[in-house]
């Protein structure tokens, strides 16, 4: 593998550009599927040929790069930071799946971006940290997407926030509901609010058929 690799990078380095692209798809193809049996050296030069050429390589080539690689633990350092500055297409399977400390999700979070923080609310697993940060965005996507990542830990002020939004969401409600570590107070909590929620609809509907001077339908 170690010889098959560096014979790809030479021929990737060399090759005119009109074919690079071809070798760059061949040389992906082997860092996704070896990666664990390649040497440091040959990983330096793949960071340094695949950062070099990113800037030429059109936006949909790079996404497909981006999803292929973002998942393997040698993903390069440098490569990765070029990816993640690259447009948001780009950016959101390393986002969501390059192996990231804490400390570099919490650099990447901006507040100001929904796309981005859905991106890492999709993560396997969280931190309780993370979630607590991405719940104070109140990005409503977000919010629902962490609720269904039964992989990012919450904490209990993050299950009570949530769980307040779940009072009137549905969709929350079902996201929280299917939780293996739903508290079992804030099920209580969801119980209570599907309780009134039926009884608002119960009466919504009585009202309907006495306004049309009909037998209420829930008395048929």
């Amino acid at each position: 593998m170690s010889v098959d690799f560096a014979t790809l990078l030479s021929a990737a380095e060399e090759a005119p550009e009109d074919r690079r692209g071809e070798w760059l798809r061949k040389i992906r193809d082997a860092f996704v599927t070896g990666s664990a049996n390649i040497s440091e050296s040959e990983i330096e030069r793949f960071d340094r040929l695949m950062t070099q050429v990113l800037d030429a390589t059109p936006l949909l080539e790079r996404v497909t790069f981006a999803k292929a690689v973002a998942k393997s633990p040698r993903l390069p350092q440098r490569l990765r930071k070029r990816l993640l500055s690259d447009n948001s297409m780009v950016a959101a399977p390393i986002i969501e799946h390059a192996h990231l400390t804490d400390d570099e999700i919490i650099r990447i979070i901006d507040i100001n971006s929904e796309a981005v923080c859905l991106s890492i609310a999709r993560r396997e697993p969280l931190s309780d940290h993370i979630t607590d940060l991405l719940i104070g965005t109140s990005h409503p996507k977000v919010l629902l997407a962490l609720a269904r990542n039964i992989e990012a830990t919450l904490s209990p002020s993050g299950f009570e926030i949530l769980s307040d939004v779940a009072v009137n969401d549905v969709e929350m409600d079902d996201a929280l509901s299917a939780r293996p570590d739903l508290p079992p107070e804030i099920a209580r909590k969801l119980t209570r609010a599907l309780e009134k929620r039926t009884r608002q609809r119960l009466t919504a509907m009585m009202e309907r058929d006495l306004s049309r001077t009909r037998r209420p339908f829930v008395l048929r």
